[in-house]
């Protein structure tokens, strides 16, 4: 492993557990045992590293995620295997969840860089053309990464132990159902 391997690394799981703002590059020396000048050798600054670890954490994961949703032709299919990838990877990377709430506080743009568009536009497709989605499915894609992101915020809130699920596939078909079910209800009409 490299020097910047090594450091990003640490970092992540340091910005994971408590955020930019809560980390120094002073800590992060000391938690990856290297001088402040290598860290700035490698990395620039405090701002450069948290841009790099944002971009490993996503990267891993929108891989992962674009394998599984070109892992079939079948529209169906694609919509489940990227249901079930976006599941796991929420799940059992344990620096994704807590790097898109850091985002989305920050401001930025997290699920475009997770999800990028071409892929956006794809899943919307084939959400649509699965039948899961309504007849115009722009933005189904979305109710279905919303609805697993809660589901796996919630999972890291709970008293017990989250039970993280052997089947993903089961889960994803779960999360797919809950999002026809909440796109026919309406809100009442108050008078």
């Amino acid at each position: 492993m490299s020097t910047r391997e090594h450091i990003l690394g640490i970092a992540c799981r340091c910005f994971a557990q408590k955020g930019r703002d809560g980390v120094s590059m002073r800590q992060i020396s000391a938690e990856t045992g290297l001088t402040m000048p290598t860290l700035y050798h490698h990395f620039g600054d405090k701002r450069s590293l948290y841009a790099a670890c944002v971009t490993s954490v996503f990267d891993a994961s929108a891989g992962a995620l674009r394998d599984a949703f070109n892992s079939s032709r079948i529209p169906a299919e694609r919509t489940r295997a990227f249901a079930s990838a976006l599941c796991e990877q929420l799940l059992r990377s344990p620096s994704l969840l807590p790097f898109l709430q850091m985002e989305f506080v920050y401001g930025a743009a997290p699920m475009e860089r997770l999800v990028p568009n071409r892929l956006r536009e794809r899943l919307a497709s084939a959400i649509g053309a699965s039948g899961v989605g309504n007849e115009s499915s722009m933005g189904s894609e979305w109710r279905l990464v919303a609805y697993a992101f809660g589901y796996a915020a919630l999972a890291g809130i709970t008293p017990v132990e989250p039970a993280v699920p052997s089947d993903f596939a089961a889960l994803a078909e779960e999360l797919l159902a809950a999002s026809r079910i909440r796109h026919r209800l309406r809100p009442p009409v108050l008078d």
